[in-house]
């Protein structure tokens, strides 16, 4: 068994600008401790598989070859930082993404091809976005965040480390593989699947 995740990853371009926002970002007077993102990690998921076998994967990738066949490649985009999953209980510091309908079927289509292939069902309502960094507990002797300390984090770190607004294709989905370790999470590629023809 394993835990794994199907995912847009992110361009280049776009993942040093989010590098570079998690660098800004880092040197503000946090009320709590962050957990931050490694660079190389971030992603846009669809479907999270918490118990996927290695003899699993390949009809999982033939049921998403089918489905995504006739999905037509598009744009998704990064709209800025903002807190999850609200500002009255925030948990997660994520770059925003655009709740496109196109982002919405194609998470549709991962949940049903993971439903064919024996995957239980995910009841969670799909909100697109990149995790940046997780939130711990408040640090220093300090009190949980209100919802008025979070937005003004929330503006401060716009304010500091704008995150501007970035086409970013959606060509294909990734497979990876999470190896969870002492110093975070470990993804390694399992397959691709081209969305469209």
């Amino acid at each position: 068994m394993m835990r794994a995740f199907l995912a847009l990853d992110v361009p280049d371009d776009v993942r040093d600008r989010l590098g570079s926002w998690i660098t800004a970002a880092r040197d503000l007077d946090w009320p709590a401790r962050v957990r931050w993102v490694p660079q190389e990690n971030l992603h846009l998921t669809l479907r999270f598989f918490a118990r996927l076998e290695m003899d699993g994967v390949p009809p999982l990738m033939q049921s998403l070859v089918e489905r995504f066949r006739d999905v037509a490649s598009f744009d998704w985009h990064i709209e800025g930082a903002m807190l999850f999953p609200s500002n009255e209980r925030p948990h997660v510091l994520t770059a925003g993404v655009d709740d496109s309908a196109s982002l919405g079927s194609l998470a549709r289509l991962a949940e049903e091809a993971a439903r064919e292939v024996g995957q239980p069902p995910d009841s969670r309502r799909y909100r697109p976005h990149l995790t940046l960094g997780r939130m711990r507990r408040p640090r220093n002797g300090r009190r949980a965040a209100s919802a008025k300390d979070a937005s003004d984090w929330a503006r401060t770190l716009g304010e500091a480390a704008p995150i501007s607004r970035k086409a970013c294709p959606a060509h294909e989905a990734v497979l990876f593989r999470s190896e969870l370790g002492p110093l975070g999470p470990r993804y390694s590629v399992l397959a691709r699947v081209s969305i469209g023809s």
